[in-house]
């Protein structure tokens, strides 16, 4: 039972992790609006704030395991598993860090090379005319440089 429920719980997260990652590829970033990557980096700012934070956590949790572990045998096993889970936290800490580092490179160097060349977009339109008071359907050419 258990062992069905870990693989449950690692499909969920494998679902979530896929989704959260296409925002973030170069094609979808190369169509997004200055506001949207504005939006990115402050995400991917929080996101390596995050990862620092839990690396701290993580390293202070390895020393209260230390700490505890030295006193007696019985509080051996204590000390010994809170190093081994300071240890993962650690890891996940490193990595949460370094994914929000890689994203904030990448966004960046979107919004550094986005506005380099020129764009050239045609776009649908209605126009109203004053004189014969309807619509008129057209098309719009818009230049972005």
């Amino acid at each position: 039972m258990k062992k069905n429920l870990a693989i449950g719980l690692f499909l969920i997260l494998l679902v979530f992790t896929c989704q959260a990652q296409e925002k973030y590829y170069k094609q979808n970033l190369e169509k997004a609006s200055t506001e949207d990557l504005n939006f990115y980096v402050e995400k991917a700012q929080k996101l390596k704030k995050a990862g620092s934070i839990v690396s701290f956590v993580g390293s202070t949790t390895i020393l209260m395991g230390l700490v505890i572990g030295g006193h007696s045998e019985s509080t051996a096993y204590l000390g010994f598993f809170m190093s081994m889970a300071g240890a993962s936290i650690i890891v996940t800490g490193v990595l949460i860090r370094a994914t929000g580092s890689k994203r904030i490179k990448i966004i960046n160097h979107i919004k550094s090379t986005a506005f380099n060349d020129i764009k050239m977009y045609l776009a649908p339109s209605c126009n109203y005319i004053y004189t014969t008071q309807n619509y008129q359907p057209g098309i719009t050419l818009r230049i972005r440089f």
